[in-house]
């Protein structure tokens, strides 16, 4: 090919990725989309929990009776734990440590060692004895209905003794083994509370501790905007939703017999990668083997650190900005990830420097490539976080027809980039608060001033620190008040 400019390439590189089409025309289709999933998916737009409609001081309010929330998140190559307290419609972290897990193969043991070690660290606190434990748990790996593990990744191998128990049981007797060494010099006891995900415990960190004004309600419309965010490897949104709006087929095998419809919302893990299969132009540099899930994550593709650090390096390679290699793509691929993508936009370039030599001029022009990508990726999310929060809106106004209705009328809009950039900036009927964790999003600054930008400052974004641990025990607090 011809040799370009920088300027050339970065212009040619503006045109291929950058929309046409304004921010609120791609808006109101992702809105119909969320619909449509809604009603027929079933891989997206899924219900996990159902949720009450009860004030954060009704759950620090437990807080105060004669048992201490411990904490626990099992994130893969850690562990923490943390035990909390609550007080001014506020969890506070008294105590918390992080233990490196080094082995690999999950059995009785491996957790029955993990226990043992929070238990001799409970004692090292100073805990007044006879201290009775509330456990809830972060686990983020897959669980069935029946909260058994199905599988686990990063590197671990699951036992088939662990087959047929569900982890709350697995916990039970872990802490029951180890209580019987006499370890337990207190007196200390421990009841396991909820287990649940890392999706389900960022949606009740942001609802209960980031967004007050819904967290006090007790309506059941003062959840439409309660809007959370992963975006790091990959991304995702959880909300909820009223109960009855969804088909009979989501509501199959959750336990609702007792549950009144107009009183409860469900949580929805949207599964927002897959958003914008007929929206979202995807370009030559953004296609990838994703045979083995058997399904396109568009909106995941252009706005999620792993796929934006996979198609960085296919651009350097195709205007012949990296060195010449005997080096495959894959492996030039293997060399970046998100945290040298954000390196990047910071102007830190010791990651590229040490992969490959490179001039001057060369890193300038790289760091510019990343900021047209974050570009686009910010367009897109933006339109996503107004699409959820529009889309809720209608939902929780039972206003389902007109959604249906105007939203099926949506016609492509063919604004140019300029407006997109400028005059065509979305603006919101209000603003929107958006709790989120990840690392990718949580370091870029040049993300986070892309999405103030293209929302026209309405957009706000929260990091939820702490969320595993913070929500796993709203989670089980929200139980201890049902029951």
């Amino acid at each position: 090919m011809d040799v370009l400019s920088s300027n050339e390439i970065l212009s040619e590189l503006e045109t291929l990725f950058i929309p046409n089409e304004s921010i609120d025309s791609i808006s109101k289709k992702f809105q119909l989309e969320l619909m449509n999933r809604l009603q027929s998916s079933s891989n997206s737009m899924l219900p996990c929990d159902h949720i009450p409609n009860i004030s954060l001081q009704e759950l620090t309010s437990l807080t105060n009776t004669n048992f201490k929330n411990l904490t626990i998140d099992f994130g893969g190559t850690s562990l923490k734990f943390a035990i909390l307290s609550g007080d001014n419609n506020q969890f506070n972290i008294e105590y918390e440590k992080k233990l490196d897990i080094k082995n690999k193969f999950v059995d009785f043991k491996f957790f029955e060692n993990l226990i043992e070690w929070i238990i001799l660290e409970c004692v090292k606190f100073d805990i007044p004895k006879e201290t009775h434990y509330l456990v809830s748990t972060t686990f983020s790996f897959p669980l069935d209905s029946q909260k058994r593990i199905i599988t686990m990744g990063k590197g671990f191998k699951l036992l088939k003794e662990l087959k047929n128990y569900s982890i709350v049981d697995i916990l039970q007797i872990s802490f029951d083994n180890i209580l019987k060494k006499n370890l337990n010099s207190n007196n200390y006891t421990f009841e396991i509370g909820n287990v649940i995900n890392d999706s389900v415990a960022v949606y009740l960190s942001n609802r209960f501790l980031i967004d007050t004004k819904h967290a006090t309600s007790s309506s059941s419309s003062s959840s439409n905007n309660n809007i959370s965010l992963i975006l790091g490897t990959g991304t995702n949104s959880s909300f909820d939703v009223p109960l009855s709006s969804l088909p009979s087929f989501k509501k199959k095998f959750l336990n609702l017999d007792t549950l009144d419809e107009n009183n409860y919302s469900m949580l929805i893990n949207s599964e927002l990668g897959f958003l914008g299969v007929e929206v979202i132009n995807l370009t030559s540099f953004d296609h990838f083997n994703t045979s083995s899930i058997g399904y396109d994550m568009p909106l995941e593709y252009v706005t999620s650190g792993k796929y934006l650090s996979m198609i960085l390096p296919k651009i350097l390679l195709h205007y012949n900005l990296l060195p010449k290699s005997n080096n495959t793509i894959e492996e030039f691929i293997n060399n970046f990830d998100g945290e040298v993508f954000s390196n990047i936009l910071s102007e830190n370039y010791e990651d590229l420097l040490t992969f490959f030599n490179l001039k001057n001029e060369k890193l300038d022009l790289i760091t510019n490539i990343c900021k047209i990508l974050i570009k686009r990726a910010s367009i897109y999310l933006v339109s996503s976080i107004l699409a959820i929060n529009d889309f809720l809106n209608k939902i929780y106004n039972r206003d389902i027809g007109a959604l249906n209705s105007a939203l099926s009328e949506t016609e492509s809009d063919n604004s140019d980039i300029e407006s997109i950039n400028s005059d065509n900036k979305t603006t919101f009927s209000n603003d929107i608060k958006v709790g989120y964790v990840g690392s990718f999003l949580a370091f870029s600054k040049y993300y986070h001033e892309q999405i103030k930008f293209y929302s026209n400052e309405q957009v706000t974004l929260n990091f939820l620190d702490n969320s595993s641990l913070i929500g796993a025990a709203v989670s089980s607090y929200i139980s201890k008040i049902q029951k």
